[in-house]
């Protein structure tokens, strides 16, 4: 058989998620359990404290981090609603006791869906960019 294969894009990289799993200068890194990282590479989900194990750097609320799996590869880039300092008391809590840790609570997620990248789709894009085959 003869011909051009397409192969169509998992999903499509907006200007946004772009711009943080590409441009954008990392600040710190989060490593997760094998569960979060599962969870952010199938299921699209947020990224809760209950699944970060350890906290790497020193950034505000907002920062952009790389989230790691327990191996070390890298899962995507997001944009953090926790300080590090703050991540550092309430990794691998539960969603309800983090106003109890800290005294207030910035929302459930540490990452939100729609603040995070995946690298695995802007290695795709990239290389579709440049006319590779994935």
């Amino acid at each position: 058989m003869t011909g051009t294969v397409f192969y169509p894009p998992p999903r499509a990289l907006t200007g946004r998620r772009r711009w943080l799993a590409q441009t954008a200068e990392v600040e710190g890194t989060l490593q997760v359990d094998a569960g979060a990282a599962e969870a952010l590479r199938k299921g699209g989900r947020s990224l809760l404290a209950v699944g970060v194990v350890a906290v790497s750097g020193e950034f505000d609320p907002g920062a952009l981090v790389r989230v790691t799996d327990p191996a070390g590869v890298e899962v995507g880039r997001g944009l953090v609603n926790y300080s590090a300092a703050d991540l550092r008391r309430i990794r691998g809590q539960r969603t309800a006791e983090i106003a109890r840790t800290l005294g207030f609570e910035a929302g459930a997620e540490v990452v939100h869906r729609d603040n995070f990248a995946m690298t695995d789709e802007a290695v795709l894009w990239q290389a579709l960019a440049e006319g590779e085959s994935p």
